[in-house]
């Protein structure tokens, strides 16, 4: 059926002191006062209009006798109690929330006083963040509150330590840090009831590979599930590889044969091909005759085309000028310059070439001057007669094959 409001009230027990009795309601009446005890509008019911905080306040003049008709809600319109109307309740609701209710805003930068209402809070998006309120006044507090805001944050934390590298952490009875490591250590847990540590790398591994196998010779590999070890083999055995989606394995040396086809399969059967390495082993390939095979450093050497140039006798002999090079009993050398003067002479076969100073010839007849005679005679000077002094026979050359009957001889004076 319709709504009558002239007839239609609200069936209300109310309780008596030893039991109930009936009473009326008008719709209205009900309404309006089940918002106000659900706390979504302020209400005063009342004959007369209430005189402080009108903008948020409502007011409910009930008829009289209240169960006869429903009251009258009535809104202020700014400046008077009127009969409220739908634009005044959304005004009278967006008045009452602004002031009751709290607001969260989301700010960058410090709040502006124009954002919010008082007691409302501000929450800083940017560095250094923060949270900032309640609003009192109408004014922003220019701080936010302590410990929220990164830096005081960070303030608070230098309390327990200011060393780079601290580590904040939980012991058994307070907040204490963990003072800085050396470098390449990493944290280690304690686990529960424990606390953190630095630890070596090494350490840490080791450990970690303890736990799969931690006899003297095991090999670390990956099998088809899992890391694991192979247990180490005997004395002599090597390590083979069982390809793509096999294990390696330990085999007998004497069944692993390293030989010409074996190089051959590896690296090709090119004639005059030289093992080299370089990223890896390769065949050099032949070089072309004469080519020498050149060291490149730290990189795979290779055959090149030399000539003999004097920056490489330089190298090997040395780069003093006026040396000779010649072969001694053993290896090629150089022979340093001699002093100004000299003269090289050879010793012969079986010895080495040497500076020698040449001397000024004595005058004819002298010591250690050469005279010409006939069979071993005393040479005679310009004037037919014998030079004095002791003199021996240096060469002779007989005369007989051209008819002569003397011999002629090269003397040489002693004394």
């Amino acid at each position: 059926m319709v709504y009558d409001p002239t007839t239609d009230f609200l069936g209300l027990w109310r309780a008596t002191t030893g039991g109930v009795e009936k009473a009326e309601m008008p719709g209205l009446d009900w309404w309006v006062v089940a918002m106000a005890r659900a706390g979504l509008i302020n209400l005063v019911v009342s004959g007369s209009p209430p005189t402080t905080n009108q903008p948020t306040t409502a007011w409910f003049k009930p008829h009289v006798p209240s169960y006869s008709a429903e009251g009258v809600l009535y809104l202020w319109d700014g400046s008077a109690y009127v009969p409220a109307t739908p634009d005044l309740f959304i005004t009278y609701l967006i008045n009452s929330s602004i002031t009751a209710t709290l607001a969260i805003w989301l700010v960058t930068g410090a709040p502006s006083d124009l954002v919010g209402v008082n007691g409302d809070i501000a929450l800083r998006l940017d560095a250094p963040g923060g949270i900032y309120g309640p609003k009192a006044g109408g004014t922003w507090p220019a701080d936010p509150l302590p410990g929220t805001s990164y830096s005081q944050i960070s303030s608070f934390l230098d309390v327990l330590g200011t060393t780079q590298g601290d580590i904040v952490y939980r012991d058994a009875s307070a907040w204490v840090v963990l003072p800085p490591g050396t470098a390449g250590q990493i944290l280690a847990s304690g686990g529960a009831a424990a606390n953190p540590a630095w630890a070596s790398s090494g350490t840490i591994v080791g450990t970690g590979l303890d736990a799969i196998g931690n006899v003297q010779g095991d090999i670390l590999y990956r099998n088809a599930t899992v890391w694991t070890v192979l247990a180490p083999g005997t004395a002599g055995q090597i390590l083979q590889s069982g390809g793509a989606g096999a294990n390696p394995s330990w085999t007998n040396s004497s069944s692993f044969t390293l030989n010409s086809a074996a190089v051959d399969a590896a690296f090709g059967a090119t004639a005059g091909g030289v093992l080299v390495r370089g990223s890896a082993w390769t065949n050099s390939g032949a070089g072309s005759a004469g080519q020498v095979l050149t060291s490149n450093g730290a990189s795979a050497p290779t055959f090149q085309t030399t000539a003999i140039t004097s920056s490489i006798i330089d190298t090997l002999f040395g780069a003093t000028r006026g040396s000779i090079i010649y072969r001694n009993a053993t290896v090629w050398t150089a022979l340093a310059p001699g002093v100004n003067g000299q003269f090289l002479m050879t010793s012969g076969p079986g010895a080495d070439p040497a500076w020698m100073t040449a001397t000024v010839a004595p005058s004819p007849g002298a010591v250690g001057s050469y005279g010409i005679s006939f069979d071993g005679a005393t040479p005679l000077d310009g004037s037919l007669n014998p030079y004095p002094g002791t003199w021996i026979m240096a060469s002779r050359l007989s005369t007989a094959p051209i008819g002569g009957a003397n011999e002629l001889t090269l003397m040489y004076r002693t004394a």
